[in-house]
């Protein structure tokens, strides 16, 4: 990628003109950083203490695999809702991660019986749909596409990290998972959020 300095300060520009810091400021990056923060933390998250939930919960078998194969499943649903739905790239964003919050607000809540098991499944669906769409979102804020992507990814990669460590100190402290569930949804509920601001903005 070609760069040049910029005449009065001497800031790096990438894509024609566009320093890296204009671009990792752009509001549209930034909510779709935030959108990738919930999907990515809740994945991992998800993907961390799966076994030991169901282990908790006394069901047996290798529904942790399954678990995992349902993401593979969302993804793909992610691509076919993007470009052969009529559906915008927030609208799948906003969906999914209602539909993920709504699910891990019913977690929190004391549901029981089969919902306990199933609602894994559902939310680790939900969080796996908009994966595309939020990059396909970060891609076009900007002609700095790939630095806009980077933004995103290295912003979610640092929550992806951190996530799952505070949710174990929270269950920990806790005792069991409905704390960690809330700030899932709580997440998730932002990424709601930024998703119709993002459908907000790209109307205008």
């Amino acid at each position: 990628m070609d760069q040049s300095v910029g005449p009065a300060d001497g800031t790096d520009v990438v894509g024609g003109g566009v320093s890296p810091l204009s671009v990792a400021t752009d509001p549209r990056v930034l909510l779709a950083s935030l959108c990738y923060v919930a999907i990515i933390s809740s994945y991992m998250t998800l993907s961390t203490f799966v076994t030991a939930y169901f282990d908790e919960l006394g069901v047996v078998g290798p529904l942790n695999a399954l678990v995992l194969g349902t993401a593979t499943v969302g993804r793909g649903l992610g691509g076919s809702a993007v470009f052969r739905l009529p559906v915008g790239d927030e609208g799948v964003i906003g969906g999914a991660t209602g539909v993920a919050l709504a699910g891990l607000l019913l977690l929190a809540g004391g549901s029981s019986g089969p919902l306990l098991v199933a609602l894994p499944f559902v939310v680790m669906l939900a969080v796996s749909v908009p994966f595309g769409a939020v990059y396909n979102v970060a891609a076009s804020a900007t002609d700095a596409e790939g630095t806009a992507l980077a933004t995103v990814v290295a912003v979610g990669n640092l929550a992806a990290l951190a996530f799952p460590a505070i949710t174990g100190t929270v269950r920990d402290a806790t005792g069991g998972y409905d704390g960690a569930f809330v700030l899932l949804g709580a997440l998730n509920a932002l990424a709601v959020g930024a998703a119709v601001t993002l459908s907000r903005r790209r109307r205008q």
